[in-house]
């Protein structure tokens, strides 16, 4: 009986953002055909270089080898450092295809996408900087950091043995399969922060909000949206700190994306919930610390 009234509830959300989708047709398309613009300017590039690359090395076994020669699981450390490089939510897709081919424990997988929730940093200290400072988006991006490091000292891997097998693949086959993998992550970013984004669109349309409750409105749905309009507010302070919890807490499309990417594997997606949660917490204790003391 739960379920059936979970399902009407859906459904009859569903057909009223199709209805009113319908009847502000223009003005939807106009700020779907921005959002995508934006998208595929900041986010695609680095996203899909750093996805394939990653890919690649998962696929030329480069954690297997370093665990074979020098006996230490640096699965967390790996995703880590890839996920900071590329930005969420690759720290759920790295910990999935580690933990598919055996490499790091479900155990391990369930610690690892508590601490690997990063930012593209050339989102941050690009794009960001021109809504705050360079100082200040710095900052941000060490709060959000220097939370996941700690964390990740809170849940370190275990060990476990593994047997390294050689990919015997041609480079062509394994590169296609990396790219196809690449662009399907990239698509269901794309559609469902999209998704998330229109209904932004339209309850910031249809409800009368002041400008605080209108910023948080739209990054709570999606985070690009919430970032940017935080261009709104007067007070950079208050600005760096809704960007700070857009950033470090994740928007609900980024949070469905990373249920997505789990939600076939064994991976709990409460583990990561319970990570964005100490992990803002501590994001803003540093950021308190750090904001009138560094530079």
């Amino acid at each position: 009986m739960k379920k059936t009234y979970k399902t009407i509830l859906i459904l009859v959300n569903l057909i009223i953002i199709l209805i009113t989708s319908l009847i502000n047709s223009n003005y939807i398309i106009t700020n779907i055909l921005d959002y995508t613009k934006l998208f595929f300017n900041k986010l695609f590039p680095a996203n899909i270089l750093f996805l394939t690359l990653s890919s690649l090395l998962i696929e030329y076994s480069l954690v297997e080898l370093i665990i074979k020669y020098f006996n230490f699981n640096i699965g967390g450390i790996y995703v880590f450092i890839l996920s900071l490089i590329s930005g969420f939510p690759s720290g759920s897709i790295y910990s999935k295809e580690l933990l598919e081919k055996d490499i790091i424990s479900i155990n391990d997988a369930n610690k690892i996408i508590k601490y690997t929730h990063f930012p593209n940093p050339l989102f941050v200290l690009a794009s960001i900087t021109s809504l705050i400072n360079s100082s200040t988006a710095f900052k941000i991006l060490l709060s959000i950091i220097l939370s996941n490091f700690i964390i990740f000292l809170f849940n370190r891997t275990n060990n476990i043995n593994i047997t390294y097998h050689e990919n015997n693949n041609s480079f062509s086959n394994i590169l296609s399969k990396c790219i196809y993998k690449s662009f399907k992550s990239i698509i269901l970013i794309y559609g469902v922060s999209l998704f998330f984004f229109i209904i932004s669109l339209l309850i910031t349309k249809y409800i009368s909000l002041n400008t605080i409750n209108y910023v948080f409105i739209s990054g709570i749905f999606d985070l690009c949206k919430g970032v940017f309009t935080t261009s709104l507010l007067n007070d950079i302070n208050l600005r760096s700190y809704f960007i700070l919890f857009f950033i470090s807490f994740g928007s609900i499309s980024i949070h469905m994306q990373n249920k997505a990417i789990l939600d076939d594997s064994k991976i709990s997606y409460k583990n990561f919930l319970l990570g964005r949660i100490i992990g803002t917490i501590l994001s803003f204790i540093i950021f308190f610390i750090i904001k009138k003391d560094l530079f």
